[in-house]
């Protein structure tokens, strides 16, 4: 068999979108839409109630726990030398401490929740 060569030959890989592979897997999905979303939050909220209540990481956990307020001062030191400094991308900038503070304390706990 002698190998012959295609002057115009075009490689477009994967399917066609005319192809028609699976012509009703749209309209499935379309139909049970509702019911997919309804599902789909039925498991999340099972897993997330199952889930929070297991510590995987206790001790990290307890080490963030406990030192939340030497690292809420070091956070709010390190930023309010900054801005006194106007060290960049500090310069201008106008901030509440105490808004701060807490804020900080919203994101430590936040990586509390996450890390268990």
């Amino acid at each position: 068999m002698a190998k012959q060569r295609i002057q115009n030959y075009v490689f477009l890989p994967g399917v066609a979108s005319s192809s028609n592979a699976y012509p009703d897997a749209y309209w499935l999905i379309e139909a049970n839409k509702t019911f997919i979303k309804k599902e789909a939050i039925a498991y999340l909220s099972a897993t997330i109630a199952s889930d929070t209540a297991v510590n995987y990481n206790p001790y990290a956990v307890s080490l963030l726990t406990l030192n939340k307020p030497f690292l809420l001062d070091e956070m709010v030191a390190w930023i309010n030398y900054q801005v006194s400094n106007n060290i960049s991308p500090f310069v201008g900038y106008t901030y509440d401490s105490a808004k701060c503070r807490r804020d900080l304390g919203y994101m430590i706990d936040a990586i509390i929740y996450d890390v268990r």
